[in-house]
């Protein structure tokens, strides 16, 4: 838009579990019991861990803000599901705080807020 850029990735698979999306981003989040049907699909697969968490740090240190969701509610029958239900993470970033104007140089870094 004229006052943001946004990014969306969506995937096609069964989706953030519902009661981990308010804590997704922090290091070594894993649930506490594993499902067997995830285990068997996925046995690589441990969590959204520090990788995730490392993503989530450094787009926040560019001004970015992040938004984790699913594209349709994990309670619907399989039935019932659109084609397209898995996660959904939004990014956002205001275009004032990361676009140069055209006319001005780039100059020197700005030092990191933090």
């Amino acid at each position: 838009s004229e006052t943001d850029i946004t990014l969306r990735v969506v995937d096609d698979g069964v989706g953030f579990p519902p009661q981990m999306i308010g804590r997704i981003g922090d290091p070594f989040l894993r649930s506490r019991r594993p499902l067997l049907d995830d285990a068997a699909r996925r046995p690589e697969y441990e969590g959204m861990g520090l990788g995730l968490f490392i993503a989530k740090t450094l787009l926040e240190r560019t001004g970015a803000t992040i938004a984790f969701s699913n594209a349709a509610s994990q309670f619907l029958t399989p039935g019932e599901r659109p084609d397209r239900c898995g996660a959904v993470i939004d990014i956002r970033w205001s275009r004032a705080e990361i676009e140069a104007s055209p006319m001005d140089r780039l100059g020197p870094n700005r030092p990191n807020a933090e």
